[in-house]
């Protein structure tokens, strides 16, 4: 897996690209932790390169949105693959995670606000 984050209009944005998984799910939970303890509230993952979740990666998301909920931040999901996304309609999370279509939507979500 490979992490990067990077700010735009005062959105945290995060490429994730590869396998989430339980042996990863840490270090996405360490960087956002960092973010959100710098002030940071509103949050993009870009889910595009994404390959493969497993329920240790939808539990490390479902941590975030929660925590970022706490201090009434946002996290928009965006670029979610076919085979991501037959992971959260299974799941039912498809409707508890505000998911766009691209980028540019996700941002633009934000600017709505």
């Amino acid at each position: 897996m490979e992490l990067l984050d990077r700010i735009q209009d005062d959105v945290v944005i995060f490429e994730i690209s590869g396998e989430v998984d339980i042996y990863n799910c840490g270090q996405i939970k360490e960087l956002f932790l960092n973010k959100l303890d710098s002030g940071s509230r509103k949050f993009l993952i870009n889910l595009g390169k994404v390959s493969y979740i497993d329920s240790s990666g939808i539990g490390v998301l479902i941590f975030i949105k929660t925590s970022v909920a706490k201090y009434n931040g946002e996290l928009v999901l965006v670029n979610i693959k076919d085979s991501v996304k037959k992971i959260f309609d299974l799941t039912k999370l498809a409707s508890y995670f505000t998911i766009r279509e691209d980028l540019p939507d996700g941002v633009k979500y934000f600017k709505q606000k």
